[in-house]
């Protein structure tokens, strides 16, 4: 059957990292496909790099586009997309839409029917921007597409709170990590791990955010308490760099480009990953239920995993022994991260094996073949 897979992502590509993996993964296993979202310089070198024929939604001055110029393009936007449909479905016997996010099928709407069963991935919980567009029907588009997770739970209370027939495929937000692309360390992250020499590393890879509130006390009870191991920051912070300046074991890293940020994870003992929040809303179901990259990142160089108790990394790190999910209080941080550097051996070797587990090719052929 000549079948083209549409991806479709209403904004700049590099924006989600897990739509340069889901390409580069329907590249691999043959599968015919169009990608079509806002042109940006970062997407097109990775698309012509990739081999991926493109179509640009048109979109002027899309980082400066007001209200109003948002909704008086709208409509011509959704005209262009339905066109370019079907003009796809002029050269394929069947095409398949991909919508990354909500508002990427808003924008196509309820007229994308025609086109037959579509697929469309959620990358947050309950993240529903778009759903009330004109001429889209939320529910609809949830009941008569491929429902796509990126973690089991958040899975499951999709489909109990939408009364869907069918669970969610869940599709984990893997990294795919190319070493070749990957350019040597920095001037200042050389000198950095020139400072560390042989100690163990903790890292700490992403930004300080709300529902990362442990994140500091996690860096500085082991600045504090374990003089012989490291930790590192990637990038710091005005916060992170005040709060660690007392403790000689404690750096942090100006921001660095991916994959250029890969050239320090591949140097790291132990990655630190934690989210929380407090409350039943759906910022807080989201944090606990995370599905975070950087586990698979740490793991893709077999760097287990620091974490918190929580079922998005129960189900992962935990699941996999990766790592080790602890209480957060400074004598159970203390207690995993001892355990993690006298173990590392066997810790390092699981990580890969739940790195090498996650099968990207075959979860996204059967996405595909159920759709």
């Amino acid at each position: 059957m000549n079948h083209c897979i549409a991806v479709v992502q209403y904004r700049p590509l590099e924006e989600l990292p897990p739509v340069m993996t889901l390409l580069t993964v329907l590249k691999r296993i043959g599968q015919a496909t169009h990608y079509i979202g806002i042109e940006s310089t970062a997407g097109k070198a990775f698309l012509e790099k990739t081999g991926i024929e493109y179509s640009w939604i048109p979109y002027n001055n899309y980082r400066k586009a007001n209200k109003l110029s948002r909704f008086l393009g709208f409509i011509p936007r959704r005209h262009w997309l339905l066109r370019k449909f079907s003009e796809l479905s002029k050269r394929y016997s069947v095409v398949t839409p991909w919508y990354q996010e909500c508002h990427s099928a808003a924008l196509a709407g309820d007229g994308a029917s025609k086109f037959g069963r579509a697929i469309t991935t959620f990358f947050e919980y309950e993240c529903n921007y778009g759903e009330k567009w004109f001429g889209f029907n939320l529910e609809k588009m949830l009941h008569t597409n491929t429902i796509v997770e990126c973690e089991k739970n958040r899975a499951l209370l999709t489909q109990k709170n939408h009364n869907l027939s069918v669970t969610p495929f869940v599709l984990p937000n893997k990294a795919e990590i190319d070493d070749t692309a990957i350019p040597a360390l920095n001037d200042e992250a050389k000198e950095v791990f020139e400072k560390i020499g042989k100690r163990p590393v903790f890292l700490y890879q992403g930004y300080v955010a709300g529902d990362r509130k442990d994140l500091p006390y996690i860096l500085e009870t082991l600045a504090k308490y374990r003089p012989n191991y490291c930790v590192l920051s990637l990038p710091g912070s005005d916060y992170l760099n005040k709060l660690l300046a007392p403790y000689p074991n404690a750096f942090t890293l100006k921001r660095i480009p991916a994959p250029g940020h890969l050239a320090v994870t591949a140097k790291a003992s132990v990655g630190i990953a934690v989210y929380n929040a407090e409350g039943n809303d759906n910022w807080a179901i989201n944090a606990r239920n995370c599905a975070p990259n950087k586990i698979y990142e740490y793991a893709a160089f077999g760097v287990p995993t620091l974490g918190n108790k929580i079922p998005g990394l129960e189900s992962t790190i935990g699941a996999a022994h990766a790592g080790i999910l602890s209480d957060m209080t400074a004598d159970a941080i203390l207690a995993a991260a001892d355990d993690l550097v006298a173990n590392l051996k066997t810790y390092s070797e699981n990580a890969r094996q739940f790195y090498i587990s996650c099968d990207l090719d075959k979860i996204v052929s059967q996405i595909i073949e159920n759709s």
